[in-house]
């Protein structure tokens, strides 16, 4: 629950930010808060132009699906004023709308072999027990395990039956209606690779942009609730957070428009992935 003191300061602050013209659109109810034993870079965070459509050389030679949408660069630094509207000094006590960006004890490279073997048991054993003293996990816990992508790709999620790369999305591992998406599980993905990698994500719940776009329509979309806002408020930014090696987030990944990217970075992206109730302790 936000202060009167921030709400009043997101009012104002608000005014100032030109993205949130439209009318129709309310102030974002998505924040990230990053613990304070993360390096604490201004860049950590960057804002897009919006998003975009593909193009077609993107789907003839990198694959992406003809209806995907990506974030419009440049990129630029986040401002003053939004950073006030989106950030959080104070670690929340849930996570359904916030992104919480951690940092995790040293991974050695004998556990880096461990975590490779996918094998469950071991990840309970040397992940997931070391981890308590910094989260709660509700059962069942879900391993998705080690993932591994190339480096300098715009966006890195590809959807497991065809190959293509998706773009901008929000998961649906859970088959939870879209008006119950703030009771579906949470992702806990930690950076186990050499390089940065980078969360993307919409600063809007996805039960959230159903209100908006159909306040907007006379009759339900032709297309998903989450391709119907970004087509139309087009000029919504990507939020961009960089994550350092031995960093990690949780996210409402289920109820959220997000991706991964790899952009910039020369060496491959690891991952490792557990969906759940994940909560990260007071």
């Amino acid at each position: 629950m936000l202060s009167l003191a921030t709400v009043a300061k997101i009012v104002k602050t608000r005014r100032k930010i030109a993205w949130l013209d439209n009318t129709l659109v309310k102030h974002p109810n998505v924040r990230i808060h990053v613990s304070g034993d993360c390096r604490n870079d201004c860049d950590r965070l960057a804002l897009s132009a919006g998003t975009r459509t593909v193009e077609q050389d993107e789907i003839d030679e990198l694959g992406y699906t003809s209806d995907a949408r990506l974030p419009l660069e440049p990129w630029r630094p986040i401002t003053r004023e939004e950073h006030v509207l989106l950030a959080s000094k104070t670690r929340p006590q849930f996570s359904d709308n916030f992104i919480n960006v951690f940092k995790l004890p040293p991974i050695l490279d004998s556990q880096r072999d461990l975590i490779a073997r996918n094998d469950e048991g071991t990840i309970r054993d040397q992940i997931v027990r070391p981890l308590s003293s910094l989260c709660h996990f509700g059962e069942p816990l879900h391993v998705i395990g080690v993932g591994i992508r190339p480096p300098n790709a715009r966006t890195l999620t590809t959807d497991h039956r065809t190959g293509k790369r998706v773009g901008l999305h929000v998961d649906s591992w859970d088959g939870i209606d879209l008006c119950a998406r703030r009771r579906a599980t949470n992702r806990l993905c930690l950076n186990i690779g050499e390089s940065d990698r980078f969360f993307l994500f919409l600063p809007y719940l996805l039960t959230e942009i159903v209100q908006i776009v159909n306040a907007g329509l006379d009759e339900s979309p032709m297309k998903s609730f989450e391709q119907t806002f970004m087509e139309r408020y087009a000029n919504v930014p990507v939020i961009r957070c960089r994550l350092s090696p031995g960093e990690a987030y949780i996210a409402p990944t289920e109820n959220l428009i997000h991706d991964a990217s790899s952009e910039g970075e020369k060496t491959a992206d690891v991952n490792f992935t557990i969906r759940g109730e994940i909560e990260l302790l007071q």
